[in-house]
Formats: C-alpha cells, sequence, structure tokens
C-alpha cells in the first residue's frame, strides 16, 4: 500500500465532447487530462457502455518533488483524442486516466452520446478466436488436449452459428504461431474485420499463471528458468486487455482454458486455471467483458476427460444441452450456468476431484449460437470406455421410447425403444439419460420414461 501511494496521484479527466445526438455511427472524443501533484499520467483506457474499446500511454512519469518546496511540479494539460465506433441508441462514453506508474486510476469520467441510425438489416457476423498451444519450447511444458480442444470449439461454433449469424469467422492460431508477435498482428487483423453489431468469441487453451495477483498465459517460445521468467516473458492481463480493446465488438465472450504450470515444479498432474478470482476479477473489470475461466486457486483442471479438457467438454456438451428456456437459442446466461453446473460433476466424475470453474458476466446476456449437437455418442474416444452390461432401468412408457444422439429433442430418433425393454443407465444430463443396450451406448432418452429396477 505504501508503495502505490508514494506512486503519485492520479490525474484529473475532464471529457471535451459535449453530450447529445451525433450524425454518424463513429466520433472523435476529445478528453483533457491534468496531472495532480506531479504523479504523472500513463494508461488511458477508453470504454463504450462498459466494453474497453481503447488503450494507450502517455509515458509521462512522475516528476522528481521539488527540495524543501511542499508545491509539487506539474506540466500542463494533456489533450487526447481519439475515434470510437457507436451503436444505434444512447452510448456511453467512458474515460479513465492512471498515473505515471500505472498504479492508481482516476474517477471515470462519462459523455451520452446517442446516434439515431436504424440498426442495419444485416444479421451480425460471429467471430471465433481459437488460440492453443500443445507443443511448448520447453517439453517439460507439453499439453495433450490444448490444440485438439482450440480446434474442437472452433469447428463446433462455425457448426453452431451457420444459422444465427450472417456468416462465422473462425481464426486458429495454434503451437508455433502462439507468440506474442503473431497474436498481436491476429488481434489487429481481426480489428479491422469486426464490426460493433458483431458477436466475438475468444477461446485459449495452453499454460497460464497468476503471479501478484495478475494472469499471464505461457507463449509456445515460453523458456523458464526461474519465477522472474513468467513475469518476463509470459503475456499478461494488461496485453491482453490492450488487444481485446482492438475488437469493436459489443458482444464478447472470453474462454480460459489455461493450465497451472505445474509441470515446472516437477507436479505430474497437467492442470488447468487461474489461480486466483482477483485475477479474473480484474481482468473482466478492465476488458467489460465476460469471462469464463475453467478454475480458480490450486484446483486441478484436468486433462483428458473423452478427448478433451473437463471445461472445454462442458462447453461443447452446453451447446446442446444448456437450452433451459427452450427457445432453440444457446444464450451466455445458460451456458455459463450449464458449465458451472457440469465441470464439478464431471471431473469429481472422472477424476474424484471437484473443478470449481470461475465466471463474471458483464452487461446483458445474449445469444451465443442456435443450439446443436457437437458431442456424438460414437465418439471414438468415449468407444473406448467400458460398458456396463447389468440392467439397471426398464422403459415404461405406453408407447414406443425415442433415443436420441443428444439429450435434448431435435433431429431424427436414432431408435425406438418398447415398453418394457431393459437397459444400463450410463449418465444424466439436465432430465435425459444415456443408456446403453448389451454393453453397447445406444443415445438419449428422457427420465421420465424410465424406472429403476428393483
Amino acid at each position: 500500500m505504501n508503495k502505490v501511494i508514494a506512486s503519485g496521484a492520479a490525474p484529473q479527466v475532464s471529457i471535451m465532447t459535449p453530450a447529445g445526438n451525433v450524425g454518424s455511427d463513429e466520433v472523435g472524443v476529445e478528453v483533457q487530462i491534468t496531472e495532480q501533484n506531479g504523479g504523472g499520467i500513463g494508461r488511458i483506457e477508453w470504454r463504450v457502455n462498459g466494453v474497453t474499446l481503447g488503450v494507450e500511454s502517455r509515458g509521462l512519469e512522475r516528476l522528481p518533488e521539488a527540495g524543501g518546496s511542499s508545491a509539487q511540479p506539474s506540466r500542463p494539460p494533456v489533450v487526447v483524442k481519439r475515434t470510437l465506433a457507436l451503436e444505434p441508441g444512447e452510448n456511453r462514453i467512458e474515460v479513465v486516466a492512471y498515473n505515471g506508474r500505472d498504479l492508481i486510476a482516476s474517477d471515470p469520467v462519462q459523455v451520452v452520446l446517442k446516434w439515431d441510425g436504424e440498426k442495419s438489416a444485416t444479421p451480425p457476423r460471429l467471430h471465433v478466436l481459437a488460440v492453443g498451444v500443445n507443443d511448448y519450447y520447453d517439453s517439460r511444458l507439453k499439453l495433450s488436449y490444448a490444440v485438439p480442444d482450440a480446434k474442437s470449439l472452433g469447428e463446433a461454433m462455425k457448426q453452431a452459428g451457420g444459422s444465427l449469424y450472417q456468416s462465422v469467422d473462425v481464426t486458429s492460431v495454434l503451437d508455433d504461431k502462439v507468440t506474442v508477435d503473431n497474436l498481436d498482428q491476429v488481434f489487429t487483423d481481426l480489428g479491422k474485420k469486426v464490426h460493433p453489431r458483431d458477436v466475438f468469441v475468444f477461446f485459449l487453451a495452453g499454460h497460464g499463471k497468476t503471479v501478484d495477483g495478475r494472469y499471464h498465459f505461457l507463449p509456445q517460445n515460453f523458456r523458464y528458468e526461474d519465477e522472474t521468467s513468467i513475469v518476463k516473458r509470459g503475456i499478461d492481463q494488461e496485453r491482453f486487455q490492450a488487444w481485446f480493446a482492438k475488437i469493436p465488438a459489443r458482444k464478447s465472450i472470453l474462454l480460459y482454458d489455461t493450465c497451472e504450470s505445474g509441470s515446472l515444479t516437477g507436479d505430474r498432474v497437467q492442470q488447468r486455471g487461474i489461480e486466483r478470482v482477483a485475477a479474473l476479477e480484474k481482468m473482466t473489470r478492465a476488458m467489460g467483458r465476460t469471462v469464463l475461466s475453467a478454475s480458480s486457486d490450486d484446483a486441478p483442471a484436468l486433462e483428458g476427460y473423452r478427448g478433451h479438457g473437463v471445461f472445454t467438454y462442458a462447453l461443447l456438451d452446453g451447446l446442446q444441452a444448456a437450452d433451459t428456456n427452450g427457445n432453440g437459442l444457446i444464450e451466455v446466461t445458460e451456458l455459463a450456468a450449464f458449465v458451472d453446473q457440469k465441470v464439478p460433476d464431471l471431473s469429481y466424475q472422472a477424476f474424484k476431484m471437484r473443478q470449481i470453474p470461475q465466471m463474471k458476466i458483464v452487461g446483458s446476456s445474449f445469444p451465443v449460437v442456435s443450439k446443436t449437437s457437437v458431442l456424438q455418442v460414437s465418439d471414438a474416444a468415449t468407444k473406448s470406455e467400458p460398458v456396463p452390461t447389468k440392467p439397471t432401468h426398464v422403459v415404461v412408457s405406453s408407447s414406443p421410447v425415442d433415443v436420441y444422439v443428444a439429450a435434448a429433442r431435435g433431429g431424427a430418433a436414432v431408435q425406438q425403444l418398447a415398453p418394457g425393454t431393459t437397459v444400463t443407465l450410463i449418465e444424466g444430463v439436465n432430465g435425459w439419460q444415456l443408456i446403453a443396450k448389451d454393453g453397447k451406448k445406444i443415445g438419449y432418452v428422457e427420465d421420465t420414461a424410465l424406472l429403476k429396477l428393483q
């Protein structure tokens, strides 16, 4: 605390652009930033309706105190201008400035601008950026499922978003392409394609670590020497914030399936997780976007559940099972609630330990994709698991019961079971049961159609 206080006062910010109506979907906003007591001027953050859409730094360090004088030196006010994209209706522009050492922020100042332009008749587009690292330069960090998870998530979003959006654009950045320089270019290129009305989904799988409450992701070319290596060579949350600020989409969801680097210290259990909930809070508050992460603290987020990390498996499962209101769409709150319930259950079932995901939802919920089955019962990873042959339940419906490939009504039934048929229960999913017959999994039926054998 003493170090923070000694870093100097936060600057004062005033917005020079008057409130009111504007005639375009882009507007130039001017602010005046005045140094306070020689504290300097550092990072400046621009937000529109809570979403960070601009980050820059003036780099004006704190001035040295005048010897023997109670008055602090100061510089003239700085005028900063930025062009921001607007949505139809009211847009709350908010600006925050930090002191020269980026430790103390000013009070946010805001102005409300209204653009009366009509909403485009063209449906929004979905942009997915899926990043995953298996093959780390340091072989001790090697993972098995981060890259397949990134690929699966991208493919699933493309499949599930096709009917909801004008188009689905999936960008995959894998293994040796996951470097700071390349990611910086990828975000820059994406920022030129994305419009404010579009939806942006970011997925990250690999090694993550939190140091002093600040999250760091380890790029593929990371080399570990000591604990300081993570801070020096990792991708910190401030850099992520700057990258996301390039993406003007108002509706975003960030999915972090990253792991603690336990293998660096000799721990052979591969884990995925953000070490401190505080890091998630800071990232969410700074970026103004919904964040879902695999786990918190030191709780393990183990790899290898049916060919995926548990968190990713739950996400993929949720694309067909999380539609609780029955409108055929998977909304942010529905997906978050499903993952929150599913991840602890799956991790305990598979590894006898509960992985607790963390999430922070910002703003109103919105549909991410249409309800779609992307996990097949006949998955090769599922085939390898032994299936019990002893019947546990009997079909008690008065008419033949439909069996579906996914835990939801929709599409053609894979087969029908006559009343009185005995089956084996494998697992339950939101009112549905995965069943097997004669040692072979056959699909899902509603649990009201089954009665436990006595």
